[in-house]
């Protein structure tokens, strides 16, 4: 699965002496693997809305213990252990769905999809068919 290296990102910002690193990990949280204390940031946020299907003003924030702002941090074990499968279950609903609309989508369409299906977590890239580009022509 490929995501964008922010364990390595915190790292540099470290290095550099920065003193309070915040993620925004928007719309992670679901569709992949997210350890927010291996990532090491000292806030880290997420909306849950689009994998959790709950309303959109719901969001998860994190805050490093040791970090002196007060912060109120929504978890969400309780989500985890009222969805059968917890965030794996989640992950693996959501990577199933998007396989088996992407597939059905490009036979029917007599395309290509964009990537391996191990590569694809909740999103998935399907080619268009050529008439449809024939169709767009001025």
């Amino acid at each position: 699965m490929l995501f964008s290296p922010v364990r390595e990102l915190i790292r540099v910002c470290r290095e550099q002496e920065v003193d309070q690193v915040f993620v925004d990990g928007a719309h992670a949280i679901g569709s992949v693997r997210v350890d927010v204390k291996e990532i090491g940031a000292d806030f880290y946020v997420s909306h849950l809305y689009k994998w959790f299907f709950s309303p959109p003003s719901v969001a998860s924030l994190y805050c490093k213990k040791s970090n002196p702002v007060t912060c109120i941090t929504l978890w969400f074990r309780k989500i985890r252990e009222s969805i059968e499968g917890g965030i794996e279950g989640i992950m693996r609903r959501n990577h199933d769905g998007v396989v088996k609309m992407g597939t059905m989508l490009a036979e029917t369409w007599g395309t290509i999809l964009g990537s391996p299906l191990e590569m694809c977590t909740s999103l998935i890239v399907v080619g268009l068919p050529s008439k449809l580009y024939e169709l767009l022509q001025w």
